[in-house]
């Protein structure tokens, strides 16, 4: 009874906020309302998954409820009548909505697949419903069913082959084990300080199978998944999901066509490499020249320095050739060395925040990585990957994005994020900011990456590649150290299936808007105003932004 009510009470405040954002939109403008709406469809979403913090049939069902009412409302809505940033918005809700449900309908099966792995899971729900409904608890009962736990994942432990070759098992089961532990942790620290009783009966049984769950879930990621990492394709994800994922990105294409490009930019991007290469390296070969350029590293104890000036003089450079305009306050932007456990995933750069993680050999780090380190991040290299992650990288697109249309942020868009990042090395390399031989090579050494990226890691969804053979391919056809090319392995079973392409899939979006946008404006054509339209739609996918940059109508079925 206290879970059909919990629902009912879910759905109809799900349905009063509905209303509520529906009422909006009909009083004032409609662009300026449906974003409230949005905002407010943001927060039902917050409001559920909050409530419902451990995954299980209660927390699908109610997912799947406030979905539903806001696409009953979505389609109420007069297309025909928004101009055209809410038409846009609309399509984006719409878009998130489908992914919504095959983002739901994938994490049904991975847990009707993980729950007889994690057989202690039920009862940690039902702990979280009585827990949200303030008890009672029968304390004594709760202690009888907790002392079995550590046997059973005992049990489990002993049976490691049901996880042979699925790593997505493999991580939801883990995932569900620390909920569950992070959630016994809470509970306890919730009442054991207000009812003696709770403490005396479930002090140690709560806390002997607390440790279980959570050392399953070390036992998991330390020992079970890296012996699957080695498994042919237990990450891969098939063409079916791959097509889902492109529609719903506004994407021309399918796995298919997109690895057929992908392959043709690879070669097309090889060839620069290898002529400019000639110019590094008379007379020798492309992988000759790149251990030129990898040889010229920053002094040991600079590269702090190093990295710094380089920041500041591509700030210059966007000003003296106003690429885009630059905002107050958007230069407050810092460093931070990344770690030596941190480079075995991140072994060049990243950006979170305002922040900029640079990597550089450590000292707790062996000869071997050392040397390795400081021949993939040498002064080439950095050049180009300082400017695409502060400005007018992503430091910059993400400065945009913090300040106009908000409300976009549910619909970030990696092919957005990504490809202006790899967009802007593109622009610098066409300004001219990479002035020798030398700084082109390393500048379309990371060009033939990100071709490359795309290539592996769809041959890999599609298992035509293993990871060992990714990391080969990086190696031998792109010129990577080895530590290197197996960080960059590693991380893309961790991110979603098409990240990889963005980079040039979103580089290659950006620059035929901007040719199109050339050819709608003619002389009147302003490369920085072009750049700031973009950078204001916020982070979503290009193909919707493309409307609003060119003021072309936008039509209910793109």
């Amino acid at each position: 009874m206290r879970t059909i009510a919990r629902q009912a009470l879910l759905f109809f405040a799900v349905i009063a906020s509905a209303v509520l954002a529906s009422a909006a939109l009909a009083d004032g403008d409609p662009e300026l309302r449906l974003a409230e709406a949005i905002r407010a469809f943001q927060a039902d979403s917050s409001t559920v998954t909050s409530f419902h913090s451990l995954e299980g049939p209660e927390r699908f069902a109610a997912e799947e409820a406030a979905d539903a009412i806001w696409r009953s409302w979505l389609a109420g809505l007069p297309f025909e009548s928004l101009a055209t940033a809410g038409r846009i918005d609309y399509l984006l809700l719409e878009a998130l909505l489908d992914r919504r449900a095959a983002d739901l309908a994938r994490r049904r099966a991975e847990y009707a697949k993980a729950l007889p792995l994690a057989g202690w899971h039920d009862l940690v729900l039902e702990i979280e419903a009585a827990h949200r409904d303030g008890g009672p608890f029968e304390y004594r009962r709760l202690a009888e069913r907790l002392g079995p736990v550590p046997a059973a994942v005992a049990e489990l432990r002993a049976h490691r082959e049901a996880f042979a070759g699925s790593g997505p098992l493999v991580r939801r089961v883990s995932a569900l084990a620390r909920a569950d532990a992070d959630f016994l942790t809470g509970w306890y620290g919730q009442h054991a300080d207000h009812d003696p009783l709770f403490g005396w009966w479930l002090e140690q049984p709560l806390a002997a199978a607390r440790d279980a769950i959570r050392g399953h879930a070390d036992f998991l990621d330390g020992e079970v998944l890296p012996e699957i990492k080695k498994t042919e394709n237990a990450f891969a994800v098939g063409a079916e999901a791959l097509d889902l994922d492109l529609r719903l990105e506004f994407l021309p294409y399918t796995a298919e066509t997109l690895l057929a490009d992908g392959e043709r930019w690879f070669a097309e991007t090889r060839e620069d490499l290898v002529r400019t290469a000639e110019l590094v390296h008379p007379g020798g070969t492309w992988q000759e020249a790149l251990a030129d350029i990898k040889a010229d590293q920053v002094e040991i104890g600079s590269e702090r320095a190093y990295v710094h000036a380089l920041a500041t003089e591509s700030i210059e450079f966007v000003r003296a050739k106003r690429l885009v305009p630059l905002p107050p306050l958007v230069e407050k932007w810092s460093l931070v060395s990344i770690d030596r456990d941190a480079q075995r995933t991140y072994p060049f750069a990243y950006y979170s925040g305002n922040r900029m993680g640079w990597s550089y050999a450590v000292r707790s780090q062996s000869q071997e990585v050392k040397e390795a380190a400081l021949r993939g991040n040498n002064r080439y290299v950095t050049r180009t990957v300082v400017p695409h992650e502060l400005i007018p990288g992503h430091h910059l697109q993400t400065f945009y994005a913090d300040r106009h249309r908000t409300h976009r942020a549910a619909f970030r868009s990696s092919v957005l994020v990504e490809g202006w990042g790899f967009y802007t090395e593109l622009l610098f390399d066409q300004m001219g900011w990479f002035r020798t031989p030398k700084e082109r090579l390393g500048h379309l050494h990371w060009k033939l990456i990100r071709a490359a990226r795309i290539v592996v890691t769809l041959r890999y969804h599609l298992s035509r590649m293993k990871q060992s053979e990714m990391v080969d391919f990086l190696v031998n056809e792109v010129g990577l150290e080895r530590d290197g090319a197996q960080g960059e392995v590693d991380r893309y079973m961790t991110y979603s299936p098409l990240y990889q392409a963005s980079y040039m899939v979103g580089a290659r979006q950006i620059v035929a808007l901007r040719e199109e946008a050339k050819t709608v404006a003619g002389q009147g054509f302003d490369l920085e105003e072009f750049h700031r339209r973009l950078l204001e739609q916020n982070s979503i996918p290009i193909a919707m932004s493309r409307y609003a940059v060119l003021d072309f109508e936008v039509p209910r079925h793109p």
